[in-house]
């Protein structure tokens, strides 16, 4: 049966950070299934900033409530944030981030079914630093954390969404915010089309 209710939870990019249009791609996954039947729900838990410890604490908190039939989760890239210059440590380490994933999905497991969704890559002339702190994103390191949590779901036979991969087999500066960092409202479009064909191959 298709999820009836279904909560979306990562950070600013979950969330829909810059997205012109307003929606991202959760609020265009809600669109499409409030079309379908007015009692379907999607909940968006994305807060911008999070990393992947902050989510493990939500998912305590925020998931149990909305009592889902599906997490979607997308979350990672500002655990590789380097403070301060492009040679500095990720706040924290791969094997760190790869645990926390692992975490996350054993949690989520325990309400619902679950879909994981991976970042994408982002334009790292643009990024370091970012135009609104001194803070570095790194090509690479978005590479390592789509590469992470691509290992881990598919390790534990959850559904994935390879964004990542997806992109940058087109221009995908194309897709992406003029910040380098998120993505526009092209880009939001794409990753809901890709949740939206998982979903129907899962259920349908």
């Amino acid at each position: 049966m298709f999820p009836k209710k279904i909560v979306c939870i990562g950070a600013s990019s979950c969330e829909g950070k810059v997205d012109v249009e307003g929606q991202g791609f959760v609020g265009r996954l809600r669109k499409w299934r409030e079309a379908k039947n007015q009692h379907n729900s999607v909940y968006n838990l994305g807060i911008s900033g999070d990393m992947t410890y902050e989510v493990i604490a939500r998912l305590k908190t925020e998931i149990p409530p909305r009592k889902p039939d599906l997490i979607i989760v997308q979350c990672g890239i500002n655990d590789f944030i380097r403070d301060g210059g492009r040679d500095k440590p990720t706040r924290f380490a791969v094997e760190q981030v790869e645990a926390n994933i692992r975490t996350i999905i054993q949690d989520a497991k325990k309400t619902s079914d679950v879909l994981y969704v991976s970042v994408y890559p982002i334009d790292e002339t643009k990024t370091t630093p970012c135009s609104w702190m001194d803070i570095y994103y790194l090509a690479n390191d978005a590479r390592s954390c789509a590469n992470i949590s691509k290992k881990v779901a598919t390790g534990m036979n959850i559904p994935y969404v390879d964004v990542y991969n997806t992109f940058v087999k087109e221009d995908y500066k194309k897709l992406l915010h003029t910040d380098g960092l998120h993505a526009n409202s092209l880009g939001h479009q794409k990753i809901f089309e890709m949740i939206k064909d998982k979903l129907l191959e899962i259920y349908s």
